[in-house]
This record gives structure tokens, C-alpha cells and sequence, in this order.
């Protein structure tokens, strides 16, 4: 069966409940987290054993597939378009 090779951009409350729903689904994989706080990124990521950046550029120019964006609500465009 074939994961979705997966981004989280947002570590903070909303970030670790994507991450915790996306690491239990059978079909996803994450492999990277995105926080402008670098110490919130890192510990996400060491959490659940993936990499870790502070910058949008890396996970588009990164092999992801898909991201969710677990920013705050008015913190959402950004994120979007780069990622489109």
C-alpha cells in the first residue's frame, strides 16, 4: 500500500493533533515539520521522528505530496501559496 509522503507546517496545539492523527493513518507518512519557532519545530519533529525546518521554501522544494497547515486561522494564506 502506498503512503502519502506528508508536511506539517504549524507545531504548536493544532500541529501535534495533525501529526499524532497523520502518524496513526495507514496511509501517510510525515516527513517534515514547518514552525517559525525553531525549538517547537524540533521537538515535534524529534517526537515523531521526522525532519524539521523553520522555512515554507524547504517543504515545497521538499519531496512531500501533500501538507496540511495547522497555523492559526488569520496565518493561513501564506502557507497556502507557497505551497500551491
Amino acid at each position: 500500500m502506498k503512503t502519502v509522503r506528508t508536511g506539517i507546517i504549524g507545531a504548536g496545539i493544532w500541529g501535534t493533533n495533525h501529526a499524532l492523527a497523520l502518524t496513526t493513518h495507514p496511509r501517510a507518512t510525515v516527513v517534515i515539520v514547518c514552525d517559525r519557532d525553531e525549538d517547537r519545530a524540533r521537538t515535534l519533529a524529534e517526537r515523531f521522528g521526522c525532519a524539521w525546518t523553520t522555512s515554507l521554501d524547504v517543504i515545497a522544494e521538499s519531496n512531500v505530496e501533500a501538507v496540511t497547515i495547522a497555523t492559526p486561522d488569520h496565518l493561513h494564506l501564506q502557507p497556502t501559496l507557497a505551497m500551491l
